[in-house]
């Protein structure tokens, strides 16, 4: 039996009340609608509806949907001024999928689908949460190794200038062993830490995996639920779409447009999707071309997104970027971690390398997209999981564009903190490009700014992290800029910043950056001999 006939036959039974799972659901949200001491015709004239469909809902004949269940607990919460507690909401919930999957099956999957889809994301929000916790703590127990670390220099350089003197290692209570267990509870700690942040890391990146295979299974049975139970396989023809369309355009009835394109955008083949958005856009409706591929992007399985945003690339769009600012917005952080890796390989052309000026060539469409990530994301933590959830082997090493962005300080995204936690997960190049983008974004009191903001473990990691992996342009800008605050702001300890990060440069073995490369200062460079001599 077809799932059409079905629902008429299980149709038919409940209007003669003869379905007990649908009755007795039915008796029990009676009994919740007589507390309301209204009349079923006031009711329905209250949540807008027909006072029959109302009726059949209440007396057993008809199953109503969760949306009038759930509008009925939320008058029977108001009308008492106290909740309805949640297992009484769960239970009826649960009573509703019973009779549902006694009246229409294929709905049933479908809403045990959504369902598990929800858990699913819930447990992937969870996850994140838990991930952002460990990360914060983390920061703050590296942080206390770095201040313990600094008070034990601090003690040895106290101790070599006070030879003799009693009293120095009181600043430990007393107990310098004390301070150098607590030091190796720290490590160990923080270890640990890093364990359980492995280990809800894949936590995450399971549940995300699940949440994706679940959206398209729930994607997929609504289209096929569709089709059967309207009675015709096929859709109308695209050419006679777009004709409805254009009516609906010329009549200015910005409704309708807007539904038939919603429906198109989640309902439509890959195929009608490509030849629908060129419509609009060989039409020059910009406003409707951005309304539809808003849709693909919220709706469609992420295959989907990723081969439209291909196509886009080929046609060298001007809508690309505004394209990947919504995919930012609207995807999880799992499929933009799939659109990375799919996207890495789709190299860029001249004609679409025009669009993002003649000094920035981007050379893959995953650039582009991190580019939009750090533009546009509102989540600044979001950002960090969804690059470090980048497969290995998807990652990619070119970022003209991304780089762009972050030498303009045209990210709120890019700090310290997100290069630190990208060079720990391997991804060296990339965090190169955010260190070296910073120091050439920041330019005067705005570097000075920033600077002093930067905790003691920042500022160490930062330190070393230039010295050390940045190469040589990136050494002297960064030298130079320190030399210019110690310049203009000598009351603030400048001079022992400056002293520090060149003993780094100096333990990295770097110091002939000083000499070989272009850029640095006659004020530095006057600075640097009189420390040498």
């Amino acid at each position: 039996m077809s799932e059409l006939a079905r629902n008429e036959t299980a149709s038919a039974a409940m209007e003669r009340g003869s379905i007990p799972e649908v009755a007795a659901l039915g008796n029990v949200l009676t009994g919740l609608f007589n507390t309301l001491g209204v009349s079923q015709a006031a009711y329905a004239h209250r949540v807008h509806l027909d006072k029959s469909a109302v009726s059949r809902y209440l007396s057993g004949k008809r199953l109503p949907p969760q949306a009038f269940i759930d509008r009925l607990l939320m008058e029977v919460q108001e009308h008492r001024e106290s909740p309805v507690q949640e297992q009484v909401k769960e239970a009826i919930r649960q009573q509703r999928l019973r009779a549902l999957q006694v009246t229409n099956p294929g709905e049933f999957e479908l809403e045990s689908l959504r369902e598990d889809l929800l858990r699913s994301q819930r447990t992937v929000k969870m996850a994140r949460r838990q991930i952002e916790a460990l990360h914060d703590l983390l920061e703050k127990r590296e942080q206390q190794i770095s201040d313990l670390s600094s008070e034990f220099e601090q003690a040895r350089i106290d101790w070599v200038a006070e030879v003799g003197s009693r009293g120095v290692a009181a600043r430990w209570n007393g107990d310098p062993e004390h301070a150098a267990s607590e030091y190796d509870r720290l490590r160990e700690e923080v270890a640990r830490l890093r364990d359980d942040l492995r280990v809800v890391q894949g936590q995450r990146e399971e549940a995300e995996g699940r949440s994706r295979e679940l959206k398209s299974q729930v994607l997929r049975l609504e289209e096929e639920l569709a089709k059967e139970l309207s009675g015709v396989g096929d859709q109308v023809p695209l050419m006679a779409f777009q004709e409805q369309l254009e009516a609906l355009i010329v009549a200015e009835n910005s409704v309708g447009v807007s539904l038939e394109l919603s429906d198109a955008g989640r309902t439509r083949s890959y195929a009608d999707l490509i030849h629908t958005y060129r419509w609009l856009e060989d039409y020059k409706r910009k406003r409707l071309s951005r309304e539809f591929f808003t849709e693909v992007a919220k709706f469609r399985p992420i295959e989907d997104v990723e081969a439209f945003g291909a196509d886009l690339l080929k046609r060298h769009s001007e809508e690309l970027d505004r394209f990947l600012e919504v995919v930012v917005a609207r995807v999880s952080g799992y499929e933009l971690s799939y659109l990375f890796g799919k996207w890495s390989q789709r190299t860029v052309g001249e004609g679409a390398q025009l669009q993002f000026g003649r000094d920035v060539l981007p050379t893959s469409l995953s650039d582009i997209l991190l580019a939009s990530l750090l533009r546009h994301a509102h989540e600044l933590d979001s950002v960090r999981s969804v690059l470090m959830a980048v497969h290995e082997s998807d990652r990619f090493d070119s970022f003209p564009v991304a780089s762009a962005v972050i030498r303009s300080d045209g990210s709120r995204a890019v700090t310290v903190g997100l290069a630190r936690h990208i060079d720990q997960t391997g991804w060296a190049s990339l965090a190169r490009v955010m260190v070296g983008g910073l120091v050439r974004a920041k330019q005067g009191m705005r570097f000075f700014d920033w600077f002093i903001r930067l905790s003691q473990y920042e500022v160490d990691w930062l330190f070393d992290y230039i010295a050390a992996d940045c190469g040589g342009w990136v050494v002297v800008e960064f030298a130079n800029k320190l030399h210019q605050c110690l310049a203009e702001f000598r009351g603030l300890s400048m001079e022992r910043t400056l002293e520090k990060f060149h003993d780094h440069v100096e333990q990295a073995g770097a110091t002939r950056f000083f000499t070989e490369e272009a850029g640095l200062s006659t004020e530095l460079r006057q600075y640097l001999v009189e420390r040498s001599g």
